[in-house]
């Protein structure tokens, strides 16, 4: 490489941004570059870049480098020409700075060094430094490459051939060779647009353009000039280009040795190796702490539950121990005194007035027989509560989840789920059913209730959705990917201010509710790692398209769980 890289520049705003941008370039991977005439003299410059119109100081005797200029004639002992795309260019710049004419013997050309994409990009530059335009790169598949190539023709004229790039080392490779010369039935054109991507296969090998297959081999211990025995097909010929071609090939051209072999492309492949490896671990690694930060999450909410189930199982079983007993006396108290009523109606001289205090004991022990049946109903709801917790989870597709809710809707006016739409969703959630199938037969079941309290002709619809990015609402669920399940009804619905409470012991909003069971469903649905909330729209508030709408959000399984 040069001691010291300076440059001139003359000309449009865009040559001064083409040599800002290499003088940034340059000094990222260590080439000092400088403004000739800039503080601290040139010093012993050995290579200078000229820009637009810029020209060479009359006594500099150097190397010079003309970017995007035709040779002109002047006291320039050596002019170079720079003129790839403007893509390329600053790369194309930076390749003719490292590798001079007595410095490129320097750099040997193997390319059985590369890696396959390292050898794959290599081909590329290569085309594209002997002319190749345009130039298709396949990064998979038998074929690496598709240019076209400008063929000069006897009568002085130029036609187009469409060159095709099959790397022949590597695993499988002489099988594709072989189908691609033994079958007779189809052409080769046919052939070869077998192996490429559907997108736009016609367009690069036209019918009207003659096809070569090139064979490139990086192996310098094997021979394969046996390749070129193969009969070539008759829409189409045969090339082969060795270790050896592709060495010398390289060696002539001053960008696919910069690029390709100098030391410095290869100390920046490594580098980009290197990087790519970490970036791969730090991936890895990334991925497993959020494994284990969600595994983290979900166990500290199974604890904390625990916790809330112990503290409710324990209240739930000292109330039913409190009711347990003055029910049973409450029981041997109105059983006495309809004996002593049957008996007062036998004994009593003052029958008329007996008969009324008799009456109004019977309404009496009427309510008190209605109190008891209440009070019945909710130690039986108190004790299914306590039983409440625990489930047993299985993986289940969304197929049986909907047969869940459909067992569930059987006798209520249930629209939905779509099936056709759940045959799309491929994930697995966890499951008790048992479970799953009280939390749908107690949502079905209160909208009725509330329906026929209301004088309502009741529509419920189920969708099931799934989201990606869902964040739960409960702060100690990880957000992620889950099912989504919505109830929603035409009812009156929760008012704002009541959306939460719903969820809470003996909150009710109808006559006879014992405000249990939407406490069981958040229980239950909590035991399942998700959540359950409402956002529906009340009448009170909203005219029309009211009703409740409870959303149900289950964790989607990870494969490994599944």
């Amino acid at each position: 490489m040069a001691e010291a890289v300076y440059l001139a520049v003359e000309g449009t705003d865009a040559d001064r941004l083409l040599a800002d941008r290499l003088v940034s370039e340059m000094a990222r991977i260590g080439i000092d570059c400088r403004e000739l005439g800039a503080a601290g003299g040139p010093g012993p410059v050995e290579t200078l870049l000229l820009i637009g119109h810029a020209s060479a100081p009359p006594a500099f005797a150097g190397r010079v480098i003309r970017v995007g200029m035709p040779d002109t004639d002047g006291p320039v002992p050596i002019i170079e020409k720079v003129t790839v795309q403007s893509a390329r260019l600053v790369d194309a710049v930076i390749a003719h700075v490292l590798v001079d004419d007595k410095a490129r013997s320097a750099f040997e050309a193997d390319w059985s060094v590369l890696e396959e994409r390292e050898f794959r990009e290599g081909i590329t530059t290569l085309l594209r430094s002997l002319g190749f335009h345009p130039i298709h790169a396949f990064r998979l598949g038998p074929i690496s490459h598709i240019a076209t190539c400008q063929i000069d023709d006897p009568d002085g004229s130029r036609h187009a051939e469409s060159w095709v790039v099959v790397p022949v080392d590597g695993e499988g490779r002489a099988t594709d060779l072989e189908r691609l010369f033994n079958s007779t039935d189809r052409t080769l054109r046919d052939r070869i647009m077998d192996r490429l991507p559907p997108t736009g296969a016609a367009n690069l090998l036209p019918a009207s353009r003659p096809i070569c297959l090139l064979l490139v081999g990086r192996d310098p211990g094997r021979d394969f000039s046996g390749l070129l025995t193969l009969a070539a097909p008759p829409d189409g010929r045969v090339k082969l280009w060795s270790h050896a071609e592709m060495a010398h090939l390289a060696t002539d051209r001053r960008e696919v040795i910069g690029q390709v072999f100098s030391p410095l492309s290869r100390r920046l492949r490594d580098l980009l190796a290197r990087s790519r490896n970490a970036a791969a671990q730090l991936e890895a690694q990334v991925q497993a702490l959020q494994r284990t930060d969600q595994q983290l999450a979900w166990e500290q909410r199974r604890r904390m539950q625990a916790e809330r189930d112990a503290v409710w199982r324990e209240l739930s079983l000292r109330v039913a121990h409190k009711l347990g007993n003055p029910l049973a006396t409450l029981g041997l108290m109105r059983r006495e005194m309809e004996y002593l009523v049957e008996e007062a109606k036998e004994l009593a001289p003052d029958r008329e007035r007996l008969l009324a205090k008799l009456t109004e004991i019977g309404e009496a022990l009427a309510g008190q027989k209605q109190t008891q049946k209440r009070t019945a109903q909710v130690l039986e709801e108190f004790s299914v509560y306590a039983k409440a917790t625990g489930v047993r989870l299985s993986s289940m597709d969304m197929g049986g989840l909907r047969d869940i809710i459909a067992a569930a809707a059987i006798g209520q006016p249930v629209d939905g789920p779509d099936m056709a739409r759940i045959e799309r969703i491929p994930d697995r959630v966890a499951i008790d059913p048992q479970r799953m199938a009280d939390v749908f037969e107690e949502l079905f079941a209160n909208a009725q209730n509330i329906a026929k309290e209301q004088d309502i002709t009741l529509k419920i619809t189920v969708m099931i959705e799934v989201r990606d990015d869902y964040r739960p609402r409960t702060k100690d669920l990880p957000a992620g990917r889950f099912v989504l399940v919505t109830v929603s009804d035409n009812g009156p619905g929760v008012v704002s201010d009541r959306k939460e409470s719903v969820f809470l012991p003996f909150v009710t909003t109808r006559k006879d509710g014992t405000g249990q069971g939407l406490a069981i469903l958040r229980r239950i649905i909590d035991d399942h790692l998700g959540e359950i909330y409402e956002d529906g729209k009340s009448q009170a508030e909203q005219r029309g398209n009211a009703g409740a709408r409870f959303r149900i959000a289950l964790p989607v399984l990870h494969r490994e769980e599944d």
